[in-house]
């Protein structure tokens, strides 16, 4: 928004793009915010509970106390795809990759399927959840050999700093 009232054109807002609701009365809501972020989430998630679709912004993470914060895998999985194409060969960013690729065909396989939230969720026990045990453990063991302040020390920070929240979709088969 370059004229806004009393604003400067290069400050920062957000149009919010919020979607909920029972599946047969599902509704898409998009709303502005100029100002505190943080406060805006809060007052518009007050006394709500259950999951919330959200990326990793600071500004979820006060609402993160009341409701389960479902974090989004391609916004972790973009963080190595810069660092894959600038490199040549194998390297971790690679394998991290590999991850997120076999972790997108049990998905694929679930929506090609079309298997219902009850069958979607047994596949992610079944499959997704060893390779995410799996994913885990390569994490913590890498993570200690990299430079933090690196592209691929920060992906991989991402990945553990959010953990939680990249895995909430294996408690519910209606998660994404």
């Amino acid at each position: 928004v370059l004229k806004e009232p009393g604003r400067k054109a290069e400050t920062k807002s957000y149009v919010y793009c919020m979607r909920g609701g029972p599946p047969e009365k599902s509704v898409i809501l998009y709303d502005y915010n100029e100002k505190s972020h943080q406060q805006f989430v809060s007052d518009w998630f007050e006394g709500f509970r259950g999951y919330l679709h959200v990326d990793a912004d600071n500004f979820f993470e006060q609402i993160g106390q009341v409701v389960s914060l479902v974090n989004c895998n391609a916004h972790a999985r973009r963080k190595f795809e810069p660092i894959v194409k600038a490199t040549k060969g194998k390297g971790i960013a690679k394998e991290a990759m590999h991850f997120f690729k076999k972790l997108y065909g049990i998905e694929r396989e679930a929506k090609n399927n079309q298997l219902s939230p009850e069958q979607r969720a047994t596949l992610r026990e079944q499959k997704s959840k060893p390779l995410l045990d799996e994913f885990k453990q390569w994490l913590e063991e890498i993570y200690p050999t990299t430079l933090p302040q690196s592209p691929l020390g920060k992906a991989l920070h991402y990945c553990i700093k959010w953990w939680p929240g990249l895995t909430r979709f294996l408690e519910d088969g209606r998660l994404e």
